[in-house]
């Protein structure tokens, strides 16, 4: 697709922090995740020590032309169940073309199953994000039931709907899908 814009998933950098920290109190960002943080650039720095301390996780800068505009995580990597639990999101919709988000979504899928090993992975969602459950299912994603009242923020409960794919159920969707392949640069520094 010549109209398909450059995109390339890299780890997030110490010169990013401030970004993402502002990505992360932005409300059309956080209105779907289990916190509505007040973040400073201290927190920003602990977690970013955090992280890269961590083998049990990949955090990524999603960005379309070069221009960063949303994240991609990979998170509780267990290798003993060989499963993990993913999410995306993006602060800039603006800078990204019709179709990305399932190029980002399946060439991480084969991050995860093929390189990583992992044997299925999981994705929660705000029962209330019918946008996001519906492009899991998209993406291959089943939803594997509801816990219901599962997350408290802003005085009130919010059910979560729980989805997953395993590496058998991508390896038949793979062979039909078609999509570029991206860069996904594992390189932490």
């Amino acid at each position: 697709d010549q109209k398909m814009k450059k995109i390339k998933c890299r780890p997030v950098s110490e010169s990013d922090l401030e970004m993402v920290m502002n990505w992360r109190m932005m409300p059309d960002v956080t209105r779907y995740m289990n916190t509505d943080p007040k973040l400073t650039i201290e927190d920003q720095r602990r977690w970013y020590k955090k992280i890269n301390s961590r083998e049990d996780c990949f955090y990524w800068v999603i960005c379309i032309n070069d221009e960063p505009a949303g994240m991609f995580q990979i998170v509780d990597i267990d290798n003993v169940n060989r499963r993990c639990s993913t999410g995306m999101y993006f602060a800039k919709p603006e800078v990204v073309p019709f179709g990305a988000s399932l190029y980002i979504n399946y060439n991480m899928f084969d991050f995860i199953f093929l390189k990583l090993g992992i044997n299925k992975l999981e994705a929660e969602v705000f029962s209330l994000n019918k946008g996001a459950i519906q492009f899991n299912k998209v993406s291959g994603l089943a939803v594997e039931g509801t816990r219901s009242q599962h997350i408290y923020k802003n005085d009130e409960y919010y059910d979560v709907v729980m989805m997953g794919m395993c590496r058998d159920e991508w390896n038949e969707k793979r062979k039909k899908a078609n999509y570029p392949k991206i860069e996904i640069i594992t390189d932490r520094g």
